[in-house]
């Protein structure tokens, strides 16, 4: 009998020893911060939990931010593969979109409350954890949206910045400009980085085609930083802007003209590269000439004005003059960026003259000088009539005829060029060239499926081809995007 009572007394004992275990334990997970603890929390499904219990820690281990950061990032990407997922969408819109998983879900949730009550934890850490989050569901505006919020409590300087490089790496332009102009205009951001960010957001509007709001950008930086170096940047970066997407030759000339009376530091190699094109549009070829010959007799390595010269002798069909200077600059500069362009044109022009098609060649580069000139009604009549031209000819006239329609932004019509192209020209050599821009474009319409269907085409018309690789590729990330949305 007292063996008995003896051994309840020690499970009496025992029980109470593992309560009291049990109980210092969640009291270190709720208090404590410690990583194993929100690691076990996400485990269990405790997501709220997980979320104070990771803030937590980076209380006591800011420097392990990247840690957290990276975790609730792998969770987002697993959770929110579907691109119909939207984890940032205000449940309250009326349309039909797929269920948000649990966890991402509650993760997300518990973020958004630490911003509205930051009593207990810091919001900037939350809100960068939020933003990480948006990169990786795709939903990169509600990302900075939520930087933005928490401006008026902490300092969102260097998480902006972070957040604008983040984006632009990630290929979402839009939001990456957005973000360098929030970081540009905040009284918190730091005046030494300001004119970059603006310089950088002008870039991302130029590259996605805002031409507008790239030159407002470019202003307000000249405007506001009169004095910094990428303050002529940006004049210069104008003025080509406005000569290559507008044409004005006239507004170009007075803000080149403008960088050169102030003395700037600016160097005058790029003014005068870009002038000798003003003089191009402006149907001057023989200032253009001498202005290329200026800058050659300066350097004779100024590799830019060596190309940009040869290309005028070709677009004034003077053959002879071309090959000798893009002769010089495939010998003595074979890696460089025109160097390869210098080539494809030796190797036309040869070829074309040696069959007897000065001619056609002749007219197809007058054709070209018109569409430099901005003369696109004219290009346009001039490469019409080049299409029954020889097969290496009449390929690069409606290879020029789809950039036209492209930068006018009629995809239709360039679709339709590249299938004239491979429908009529299948042999040819630059037909693979045909394909890929062909499936690009439906691509950047957002035509995925087709997109697809036109780079496996692509890739079994062509499977040894040097440039196959970068299909495949594609394949893979347009199959990977299809598989996730089931």
């Amino acid at each position: 009998m007292k063996t008995l009572v003896r051994l309840l007394g020690w499970i009496i004992i025992s029980n109470s020893l593992i309560l009291a275990q049990s109980d210092q334990m969640h009291r270190n997970k709720n208090h404590g911060g410690n990583w194993l603890s929100t690691l076990e929390y996400l485990e269990e499904g405790y997501y709220q939990h997980a979320v104070h219990s990771a803030l937590q820690y980076l209380t006591i281990e800011p420097k392990r931010y990247q840690l957290v950061q990276h975790h609730f990032e792998e969770i987002a990407r697993t959770d929110a593969g579907d691109p119909n997922i939207l984890v940032f969408a205000d449940s309250s819109e009326n349309y039909v979109r797929t269920p948000v998983p649990e966890r991402i879900d509650a993760i997300v949730t518990a973020l958004r409350s630490v911003i509205v009550d930051s009593s207990n934890h810091n919001p900037l850490q939350a809100a960068m954890l939020l933003a990480a989050i948006a990169i990786q569901t795709r939903e990169p505006k509600a990302g900075l949206d939520v930087l933005v919020s928490v401006g008026d409590k902490v300092d969102v300087s260097a998480a902006l910045y972070q957040f604008a490089s983040r984006t632009e790496e990630a290929g979402f332009d839009e939001v990456s400009a957005q973000s360098y102009q929030h970081y540009a205009i905040s009284h918190q951001g730091d005046p030494e980085y300001q004119p970059g960010s603006l310089l950088k957001q002008a870039e991302l509007y130029e590259r996605q085609g805002h031409h507008t709001l790239a030159l407002a950008a470019y202003r307000q930086l000249v405007e506001r930083f009169p004095n910094r170096l990428e303050s002529s940047e940006a004049i210069y970066r104008q003025g080509r802007l406005l000569l290559h997407s507008f044409r004005d030759v006239v507004a170009t000339r007075k803000l080149l003209q403008a960088l050169t009376d102030e003395g700037s530091d600016y160097v005058s190699g790029p003014i005068n590269l870009l002038l000798a094109e003003c003089d191009i549009v402006a149907n001057n070829l023989d200032a253009a000439t001498e202005r290329y010959r200026g800058l050659l007799a300066h350097s004779q390595t100024d590799w830019a004005a060596r190309y940009g010269l040869g290309h005028l002798f070709y677009m004034r069909a003077e053959f002879d003059s071309a090959i000798a200077h893009f002769d010089t600059l495939i010998s003595m500069q074979p890696g460089h960026v025109l160097t390869n362009d210098a080539l494809d044109l030796v190797m036309l022009i040869e070829s074309q003259l040696k069959l007897g098609h000065n001619h056609e060649l002749a007219k197809f580069a007058a054709s070209i000088l018109l569409q430099t000139q901005g003369r696109i009604h004219q290009a346009e009549q001039a490469r019409q009539g080049l299409l029954d031209s020889p097969s290496d000819i009449k390929i690069r006239v409606l290879f020029d005829q789809a950039a036209a329609f492209s930068a006018r932004a009629h995809s239709d019509s360039a679709i339709a060029t590249y299938v004239k192209i491979i429908e009529n020209m299948s042999d040819h050599r630059e037909v693979f060239t045909a394909h890929v821009m062909r499936a690009q474009l439906l691509e950047k319409g957002n035509q995925l499926i087709e997109a697809l269907k036109a780079y496996e085409t692509t890739l079994l018309r062509f499977p040894d081809d040097a440039k196959s690789a970068k299909v495949r590729l594609k394949i893979q990330q347009l199959r990977s995007t299809f598989d996730a949305t089931g």
